[in-house]
C-alpha cells in the first residue's frame, strides 16, 4: 500500500486532524488528493496555479473532501497547494444540478488553512442554510 505523499500529509496536518480539527467541524468526508507521481516523499510545489473552470476544480497537488451542506447539493472543499507556497480554498456544491463555485480564497498560508475552512463552512451554512446544519 502507497504512503500518503509528504505534501498531502502536511495539508491534512494543517486542517487539523483531531477531534478540534476542520474535518470533524465540518463533517468531512472520505479525503481524497490529487498528487503527481514523482517527488512523494518530499515536498512537491505545483508548476501551474489551480483553478475552477468548465465545471471542475484542476490543481497538480490537492486535497478534496465532501462536508454537510445542503441536501442534495454535494458540498465539497478542494485545498489546493499553488506554487508561490500558498494555498486556494474553494466550496464547490451544485446549484440548479451545477458544480458552483460557493466561495474562493486565494494566497491562504498553511498556519491559516484551519480557520479559513473553519470560517468558510460557517458563512455557507448562514448563506445557504439559515444557520441550521445541516439543512
Amino acid at each position: 500500500m502507497a504512503q500518503t505523499p509528504h505534501s498531502i500529509r502536511n495539508i491534512i496536518s494543517a486542517l487539523g486532524n483531531t477531534l478540534n480539527g476542520a474535518f470533524v467541524y465540518v463533517g468531512a468526508g472520505r479525503i481524497g488528493y490529487t498528487h503527481p507521481d514523482r517527488d512523494k516523499d518530499r515536498e512537491c510545489r505545483p508548476s501551474k496555479m489551480s483553478c475552477f473552470e468548465y465545471m471542475e476544480v484542476t490543481s497538480e497537488v490537492m486535497i478534496q473532501f465532501p462536508c454537510n451542506g445542503v441536501l442534495r447539493a454535494n458540498w465539497t472543499f478542494y485545498v489546493s497547494y499553488e506554487p508561490d507556497d500558498t494555498f486556494t480554498v474553494r466550496l464547490i456544491g451544485m446549484q440548479n444540478g451545477i458544480p458552483s463555485l460557493l466561495a474562493e480564497y486565494n494566497d491562504v498560508y498553511i498556519d491559516m488553512l484551519k480557520h479559513i475552512v473553519e470560517s468558510t463552512y460557517d458563512d455557507a451554512i448562514t448563506k445557504y442554510c439559515g444557520g441550521f446544519i445541516p439543512c
